[in-house]
């Protein structure tokens, strides 16, 4: 292959970006087609909260895992020997949450932080689930696979830290409901679209890398509804000032 000219490589350029935003066209045109379900995610996530601490970290799981095992549905061959139930059934390679998480940071479907993040909600799911002793989020061993989240609030509290309570204020339940709902938005916003990009030759995470103005409409409004939910977990209590349990 002969090397171009210097002269030319401002015109090899441009032809390159134009191929990539007309690739980036057509992924946003197929992915104007996906629903992301934002007020479902929001009013999920609003009913939760009064909800026992076993409570939330199963039923915020489950929700994950319905959302996950959704997403790898619409994205699998249904044409294979035995269809896709062959692979996500209880005996398939993908029968579990496990699985699931595992082969879709394996394909590149989510990226590292997101894996880390719902990895450790699942144990945390699985110690509650497990065993009936376990004494809420303060529980030692609850308590050590909490820590070892990615501390997203601390990147949120940052924002805007005269509005928001001190992250040495949070409880641990707050820390955990914070942290789930971030990795559920991560998960739902990463693996919706990155299956799509690689198929079509982009990075997988091309459609969350883009602009906001040039962002689905649907990835907008999750972004949005997860906004509101960790705004409202964080923001300065009115009267109360931000003294909370210390965790």
């Amino acid at each position: 292959m002969n090397t171009p000219a210097p002269q030319s490589m401002g015109l090899l350029e441009r032809v390159s970006r134009a191929i990539r935003s007309a690739t980036e066209d057509r992924l946003l045109k197929e992915a104007a087609d996906i629903d992301l379900r934002p007020s479902e995610f929001y009013q999920f996530y609003k009913e939760i909260q009064s909800e026992p601490d076993r409570s939330l970290a199963i039923v915020s799981f489950s929700y994950i895992d319905d959302r996950l095992r959704e997403a790898f549905s619409l994205n699998l061959n249904p044409g294979i020997t035995g269809n896709i139930k062959s692979l996500m059934g209880p005996l398939g390679p993908l029968g579990t949450s496990g699985s699931l998480v595992q082969m879709a940071a394996g394909l590149y479907w989510i990226q590292d932080e997101t894996y880390q993040s719902l990895g450790l909600l699942r144990k945390i799911r699985n110690e509650f689930a497990h065993k009936p002793f376990s004494k809420g989020f303060e529980d030692t061993k609850i308590n050590g696979l909490l820590s070892s989240m990615p501390r997203i609030e601390n990147r949120l509290i940052a924002v805007s830290p005269q509005e928001f309570i001190a992250s040495s204020s949070m409880t641990q339940r707050e820390r955990f409901l914070v942290r789930s709902i971030m990795a559920c938005y991560s998960s739902l916003a990463e693996l919706s679209y990155a299956p799509m990009a690689q198929r079509m030759g982009l990075h997988p995470m091309a459609t969350i890398g883009l602009e906001q103005h040039r962002k689905p409409e649907t990835l907008k409004q999750l972004s949005h509804a997860a906004s509101e939910l960790v705004v409202e977990l964080l923001s300065v209590r009115k009267g109360g000032g931000d003294e909370k349990e210390k965790a």
